[in-house]
């Protein structure tokens, strides 16, 4: 039945379901502007995240989303005469995939007479409950990323972890194994031959990940994502103070004083924020996220911050640096718009709430071949994108 209260000449009365629709798409879109990993994330290989927002199929296996890789050729040139008939090379074929999943955040829509009390009348329109449940989704998905780059994720874990001075193991990491200059060298050694890893041996290095508004500098470019702990122990390191110590102590550019990100070679060093909440299970959807971030580790009690029994105390915390290479996740996301519903209860009163319902998931690139790898850049048995970096805080 038509809407009495729509205008003839195409207004829409206040709470109509296209104003609320409208409303959704606009803090949707400025939501996602800040999103952290919005930048990393493409629709190929080629990007840090490999993103899809597709739909669902109809079937059994309707939430499978399957990621297609195409391999590079690799054939030796034929020379002269050779013969070119039945010669040609097959191109490898490569994949990823998950199942995505279901999930769903709500937000209370208090009655008229408790926002007087609290003064805060905004707080009872549609469009305030979908803002704050797009930027709740924000950090959902952005924490999500956080979580299986450093492998907080159960099932996730990091398949080439380095380490300083040789370790191998988080429980032997002392405090003489700070960030500095020398894993910076280290660091960048084994991201680009894939040599010297302390965990997970020899692999190939890791390709710079792009998009489309890359400049030539930023093509040759690996990001290391690190949290604060990293910096302030870096900007510690006698090494580090000597290299930039003949920078003027008031040059806006002295990586010393300055927090924006820092190229050292062809390492770029990205500040990501600090994880705050609380996490009940090492899950994408078991955390309730008041800022997106980095975790670090108890290693005493090997336990992940935002876990019950985390002490920011101990006196053995492990920061996780990721360095991320193209390939190094694949995601998955697409969501509906913020629904509004009243629930009735057996006593005749009422309760206002609105939802937003959405499908994600997160997971390190793993690939899967389909008709044969490389010989020795090979593409399988590891991620392939991402080395995790481990240290004494």
């Amino acid at each position: 039945m038509p809407n009495s209260n729509v205008s003839r000449l195409g207004k829409l009365a206040f709470g109509d379901p296209l104003a609320r629709k409208q409303w959704s798409k606009e803090h949707a879109v400025k939501a996602g502007k800040t999103a952290i990993w919005r930048k990393f994330s493409g629709r190929s290989f080629t990007s840090a995240v490999y993103h899809l927002n597709k739909g669902l199929q109809v079937g059994n296996k309707g939430n499978e989303i399957t990621f297609d890789f195409d391999g590079f050729l690799s054939q030796e040139p034929l020379e002269g005469d050779a013969q070119l008939s039945g010669t040609g090379e097959n191109r490898r074929k490569f994949s990823a995939s998950f199942y995505t999943r279901n999930f769903h955040n709500t937000v209370d829509i208090p009655k008229e007479w408790d926002l007087q009390e609290i003064g805060s009348m905004e707080l009872r329109h549609t469009s305030k409950q979908s803002k704050d449940l797009w930027d709740l989704y924000t950090r959902v998905a952005d924490q999500a990323k956080f979580d299986v780059a450093q492998g907080f994720v159960e099932h996730e874990e990091p398949s080439h972890i380095i380490m300083p001075n040789g370790k191998t193991n988080i429980a032997n990491l002392t405090d003489a194994d700070r960030p500095s200059l020398d894993l910076l060298e280290q660091i960048i050694h084994s991201a680009t031959t894939g040599q010297e890893i302390n965990v997970g041996g020899e692999r190939p290095g890791l390709r710079q990940w792009m998009d489309s508004s890359a400049t030539a500098e930023e093509a040759m470019t690996i990001d290391l994502m690190v949290d604060w702990h990293f910096i302030r122990a870096l900007s510690q390191d006698a090494g580090w103070q000597t290299l930039h110590g003949l920078v003027g102590a008031d040059d806006a550019n002295n990586p010393l004083l300055s927090n924006t990100p820092t190229h050292y070679k062809n390492i770029r060093i990205i500040r990501a924020p600090m994880f705050q909440g609380r996490s009940s299970k090492r899950d994408i959807n078991k955390s309730s996220i008041e800022s997106a971030g980095l975790r670090t580790i108890d290693a005493d009690a090997g336990i992940w911050q935002g876990m019950e029994g985390f002490n920011t105390k101990s006196t053995k915390m492990v920061g996780n640096a990721v360095i991320i290479g193209a390939g190094a996740m694949i995601s998955h996301s697409i969501h509906c718009p913020v629904d509004p519903f009243t629930i009735e209860y057996s006593n005749h009163k009422q309760k206002s709430e609105a939802a937003i319902h959405y499908y994600m998931n997160v997971s390190r690139t793993r690939l899967f071949e389909h008709n044969g790898d490389y010989a020795v850049r090979k593409m399988t048995g590891y991620d392939l994108g991402l080395i995790n970096v481990q240290y004494h805080l």
